[in-house]
Order: C-alpha cells, then structure tokens, then sequence
C-alpha cells in the first residue's frame, strides 16, 4: 500500500477500465402463409473487463475482479390463424449466460505475506478494513464462474366470439444455476475495531474481529415453473367492459442436483437425534436422504391460484371520460440463488467462523484443528466427513411460502379537446411472505456456562471474545453446540404494503409537439426487504427452553421499505421544427428536440453503530442501532457545516451507542437521503441524400447541468465519517452523438 503525500493520510488512486464488448444478432422471419408465420431470432454478447496489476499499489484490486461474460439468447416462434377469431402463438425460448471472473494472475495470496492459513487459490487476499478505510479484494473479487440456463416452452390462444374475448395458454420453464465461487476458500478477515476500538489500529495490530474460512461454494440448482391460465373480457354494455382470469402456478422449490444442504431442527438436538446420511454431523442436523427431509429442504405448493379481476367503465359513452378498476394476486417466482449459501453448510463447504481468533492475523487457527482446505466432496454414508467446531450454516423452515402480490388501482382519465388527457390513479399493494432471515444462534447475554469446554472461560462476562462461547446451542449443550455458530435462518413472515396517487398529463402528437408528465406521492412500509440472498441476519430473542424465534420482535422492525420513495416526477417533451419552404426550410426543417426531466425525494437508511453492541455475533452489521436522543434533522455537526449539507447530512450527536448487551431503539430506514434531479436532452435532424436513402444525425447529453445526484450519507456510528456524503450516483456531464445511414 503506497504511503499517502498529503497531510490527511488520504490515498487516492485510479482504478483502470477496459471494457470491450461485441454483439452480433441473428434474424428470420418466415411468412409460409396469410394465417401461417415463423420467426427466429439469435443474440449473442461477448464482455470483456481485464483488470491490471499495480506492483505499487494493491487497493485497485480490492475494488474490482477481471470478468469475461458471453450471454446468447433463441428464440422461435410460429403464429397460426386457424380463422379469424381462433389464433394460436407459440414460442420456444432458450438463453445461456456464463460469467468468469478472477483477480489478476500477479495477485498475492495470504501465504505470500506469512499468514499462516491453508491458501490453495494462487491469486487471492481478501482482507477488509471497513469504515472508510481500504480492503484488498473481496468475496467477489475471488476466482469463480456462474452459468445460467433457461429453456421455455410457451402457447397461447385467443379466440374472439362478438362482445367477448377467452384468452388461455400454458408457460413451462426449466432453469439451471451452476457456479463455483472461492470467496472464503483463502479465508475472510475482517477488523472492525473490537480490540482498540479503531478498525485501522486493529489492523496495525493484527488482530482481525472475524475470520471466516471455507471450502470453495459450489452449487448446481435445478428449478421447475409451470403456470396455466384462462382469462376472459367482456363488453357488456357500450359503456362498461368487464375482464376476470385465473392462474395456476404451483410451487416446486429449487433444489441442488448434488443434494448439497442441510436441515436443523431444534427438538433433534435437544433430544441427540442424528443423521443417518452422515451419522457423525452434530445432531440437530438431517439431509437429502433422512426420514421426513425433502431435498429442497422444502415442501411443495400445489394450490396457488392468483385470481384477478377488472373492469372498464365509459359513464358518457364519447369515449373522453374512463374510469379503470382492478385488483389481482400475483405469486413471485422464488430466486434460486436466495439459498446459496446451502452449499456452505458442512460436511459440504465446512465454513469455519472465528470470532477474534487467539492467534490473530498470523496464525488465526491457534489453538485449532487446522481444516485442511479445500476438503473432498462427501458421500452419503461417509464416516469421516468434516464438520468444524464452530461451523456456519443457513436453515430454512420444510413449509416456507412463496411470496406474493395483492395489487389493486383505480383510476379517472378525462379528455380535453383533441389532444389532452389529464389522469390520476390509486395504486395500492400488499406483498406477504417476504423472505427475510434472522439469527436463530445468537449470543445470549449471559455469562459463559460453569460447564464450558476448553477454549472458554466458565463464569466469563460476556464479551465480542467469548460470543461463540454464550450461543444459543452452546449454552444448552456445550459438548454439540460447539459446531455450530451463526446458523442463519429464513423467516417467511413479513409484510409490506404500498400505497400511491399517480397523476399526469399528456399531449399527443399535434402542432409539432408531444407532451407526457407525471408524479406520484407515495409510501411502502414493510417489516422487511427481500435481500436477495440468505445471509444477512437480525438477532431475535429466544423464549427458553424452546429455542423458537419470537416473530413479534421481528416484526417491531417494521418502518420504511428501503426503496420507499415518497415523491417521483417526470417530464418529457418532443418538439419539432416547423415545416418551412425555400433556403429557411433546407436549414431549420427535420429538427427534433427532445428535453427530459427527472425528479425523485430521498432514499431511506438506517443509521447504526457499527459493532456489535447487541453481543449476538448476528452476521451483518445492521443489527446494531444507535439510540437516537436528539432531532437529527436540526442544529448542526461537530464539524460546524450544518445539517442537509455534504459535510454534515444529519445531526450525529443526536445518537449514541446503547450500552453493551443490549439494542439500540433507532427505527429501520428512518432517515432519508438526498432528493436526485437530472435533466437531459437530445436534438436530432433528417437529411435525405436521394430517393430511398437517408441520414439520421443524433446528439444526447445527459446531466446536462452536470448536478451531482449525491449517495446516502456514511450511517455508521465509529466511523469518522459518520453523517458524511462521500459518494454520488451516476455520471456527470455526458455527451454521445451518432450517425445513421439508412438505405
């Protein structure tokens, strides 16, 4: 790491970009008849982004990973008229994307600094310094690739008889993940400032908070959708028009084509029952193969049904004034990747977590059993599979529900003359079954037990130290619960609800302009957002001697949802040039302009301490909340600059850290950040060269007033740069312009 010239100890540093990218499209399209006619189509994209190697200085690599992507898509489809009121579409539909990324060959691994860590990638060091301060490498920036595949088969008929039209077809997928990541495979550290209460300190010390090390995540997920549908609209009257459908999506959870994963069951480990796949795992834990657990690890779905229903109503019969209602349930498709981490589950990834480990950056496995990484794949029945003291797991409940949608709206559309339309719209929603997660092996706030084993101090109070000492599990069997540490788990019990006022006005295209604008007001509050991935987790407290989480504290979480934008507005217009004759019309005729405006208030964060405050060793760092005993949107920072400025977005002082052992009462999401405003524009002109040929010329700029859309503020309380914007979204000043000849 270079040493900083500036009186600051700040080091600024360029990352390099080379960024290539070649596409190339196929196209057919085949009218055998007036009733008959084929189409295909194939596209293909090659991404290259190299990443160079800096002798000098190895912060570049901790921000970005060489990657090579090539995505293809085909598509083939046949629509037949059997007459003119019976039409069938059909469509067969395949894609592939495949995504390789990796540091640099000249990349340095942990051996290669004297960390005395089984280091079997070459080129890798993943090691983070948070809190404004520098990482090397990342999760992502380890070597790994990601295949996806998708075939479709689709059919659809619509058969119009008068006043009514049925609609009804069948849509079947099959999709693959398969990848390979070696995140943890060199280990993970990270210093978060437990020992000296500075994250840099810390780290000139040698003594990381977290260490995670683990066998490299392979996973080769197999998912199945099947969805039939029947849909029917009916004009009754001149002035109303009524549409009701029904769709049938059952569920069938993704599943690892190599039965990687697991299940814990907490009554399994109280009462010492054991897998009899891997009849040495602790007990608690069962898998693809065990009496009563399904290899999804979940249970089948057969009866959803998403009804929906609507109607159109004309209360003057000119067609000026429209009045719009619906309402429909609409189930989501469950992403596979939200169950990657199953393939960390020992004996399969065998992750070890250590919390402040006792040999430090040199040697964090002192005092272990050195797992000697990467460990082979088990088979079922193996007696000698691993599974490490303090493992790290992901579990999910057998009757997890997938999520889904009730959506309803109204809307009042009036006509004004020939070209206004003015409209406002209700939109309202409620999502249930959100997938979320939280920590069902928490540290408890209590002393270590009087019957710990060795490498914990009986009677200890608790600590960041000692957290896998006081974990759920390992204070009700120590002699188990030692294998386990953070067993992460999904809660399928959120909600979240949404309401919204859509007006805009429009102007089509008459007098040599066109006009659309529009804003909407709105609010969602939710009790959790869907994180995409189970990993991140909340502490809950856990009623004894049941280890059951209790839900009701998951849900004092609820507050604003984290993409809640309260007020979002657009407006875009498209003018052209008169037309004029003579030398005038050669110089101003076949001019377009087209400006756009773009409005939207604040997105909402969490402020947090940073550390874990909480003692529960949970595996995010958003757990842990401040108190908050002041206004923070009055008076002004430590640093004088005033609140809602760069410097200062938000009063820090009106927070503190709660004490040790106990949460914060700051509500999630309970601050906004910065509005975003953005206008460009783009102008355009026709030349005709002769009969037949023309020249299209085109020139954009985009943040034309080159304002800044700033980023939320730094959130975290030990942070020196808390309350501060160090960050923006989007570009500056942009312009492309292009040339398109047509003949």
């Amino acid at each position: 790491i270079p040493v900083a010239t500036n009186p600051c100890g700040n080091i600024s540093f360029t990352i390099p970009g080379v960024l290539n990218e070649d596409q190339g499209i196929a196209r057919l399209d085949w009218n055998i008849s007036a009733r008959n006619n084929v189409f295909f189509r194939y596209f293909a994209t090659d991404y290259r982004a190299p990443v160079a190697f800096d002798p000098t200085n190895i912060l570049p690599q901790g921000q970005t990973a060489s990657q090579f992507s090539r995505f293809q898509t085909l598509a083939v489809g046949n629509t037949f008229s059997f007459n003119s009121g019976i039409v069938n579409s059909f469509h067969l539909t395949g894609t592939r994307l495949a995504i390789n990324r990796g540091p640099s060959t000249q990349m340095i691994n942990p051996a290669d600094v004297g960390i005395n860590i089984p280091s079997p990638i070459p080129n890798g060091l993943v090691l983070g310094i948070s809190s404004g301060y520098f990482s090397t490498g990342g999760g992502s920036q380890m070597p790994g690739h990601f295949i996806n595949n998708l075939f479709q088969i689709a059919d659809d008929v619509d058969i119009l008889r008068g006043r009514q039209q049925f609609s009804f077809g069948v849509n079947f997928m099959k999709m693959q993940l398969n990848y390979l990541s070696t995140f943890q495979s060199n280990g993970q550290f990270t210093f978060g400032g437990a020992f000296s209460g500075d994250n840099l300190a810390d780290f000139m010390l040698g003594t990381p908070s977290v260490y995670v090390q683990g066998n490299p995540e392979a996973e080769n997920w197999r998912y199945t959708y099947f969805g039939l549908y029947f849909h029917d609209n009916v004009k009754v009257t001149r002035k109303l028009t009524l549409n009701a459908g029904i769709r049938w999506e059952p569920y069938w959870p993704s599943r690892d084509a190599m039965h990687r994963g697991s299940h814990f069951d907490y009554n399994d480990f109280i009462n010492n029952v054991h897998s009899t796949v891997f009849p040495t795992a602790p007990a608690g834990l069962t898998y693809c193969g065990d009496p009563n657990t399904p290899c999804s690890f979940a249970n089948n779905k057969l009866l959803d049904f998403s009804p929906r229903i609507g109607l159109i109503w004309d209360p003057t019969g000119h067609g000026t004034f429209t009045v719009r209602s619906g309402y429909g349930l609409f189930y989501d498709s469950p992403e596979m990747y939200f169950f990657d981490r199953y393939a960390d589950n020992s004996p399969y990834g065998s992750a070890v977590s250590l919390t402040k480990p006792t040999g430090g950056l040199t040697n964090p496995y002192l005092g272990q059993t050195v797992p000697p990484f990467p460990l082979p794949f088990p088979t079922a029945g193996s007696t000698n599979a691993f599974f490490p003291t303090n493992g790290v797991y992901i579990n999910n409940g057998f009757d997890m529900h997938p999520m889904y949608a009730q959506n309803w709206n109204m809307s009042i559309e009036k006509q004004f003359g020939a070209n206004w339309m003015v409209s406002a719209t209700y939109l309202g929603s409620k999502t249930t079954h959100i997938w979320a997660a939280y920590e069902a092996n928490p540290g408890l706030d209590v002393p270590v037990p009087a019957n710990a084993l060795a490498g914990c101090t009986p009677g200890q109070a608790p600590s960041t130290s000692n957290t896998n000492c006081r974990r759920s599990l390992y204070v009700a069997n120590p002699t188990v619960g030692q294998f386990f540490s953070n067993l992460t788990s999904a809660w399928d019990g959120a909600n979240a609800e949404y309401d919204g006022l859509l007006l805009s006005t429009r102007h089509r295209f008459s007098d040599n302009f066109t006009l659309l604008a529009n804003g909407t007001w709105s609010h969602c509050i939710s009790d959790a957002d869907f994180a995409g991935e189970l990993t991140n987790s909340r502490p809950t407290l856990y009623p004894s001697p049941v280890n059951a989480p209790d839900f009701a504290n998951l849900a004092l979480d609820r507050g604003n949802c984290g993409f809640d934008v309260r007020r979002n507005a657009n407006i875009s217009l498209v003018v052209n040039s008169p037309k004029m004759d003579g030398f005038a019309g050669r110089i101003l005729n076949n001019w377009q302009l087209a400006p756009l405006i773009t409005y939207r208030s604040g997105l909402y964060f969490t402020a947090l301490t940073g550390v874990d405050t909480g003692l529960t060793g949970a595996t995010t760092s958003f757990k842990d909340r401040p108190n908050q005993i002041g206004d923070p949107f009055s008076g002004s920072c430590a640093n004088g600059a005033a609140v809602g400025t760069r410097n200062c977005w938000f009063n820090t002082a009106a927070f503190t850290a709660p004490a040790a052992g106990t949460f914060g009462d700051v509500g999630r999401d309970s601050i906004s950040g910065p509005d975003a405003f953005q206008f460009d524009a783009a102008i355009s002109r026709k030349f005709a060269v002769t009969e037949g040929k023309e020249l299209q010329f085109r020139f954009e700029a985009f943040n034309i007033l080159n304002h800044p859309i700033l980023g939320n503020p730094n959130a975290s309380e030990n942070s020196a740069s808390f309350g501060l914007i160090q960050s923006q979204i989007g570009d500056g000043r942009t312009f492309q312009g292009a040339l398109k000849f047509l003949f």
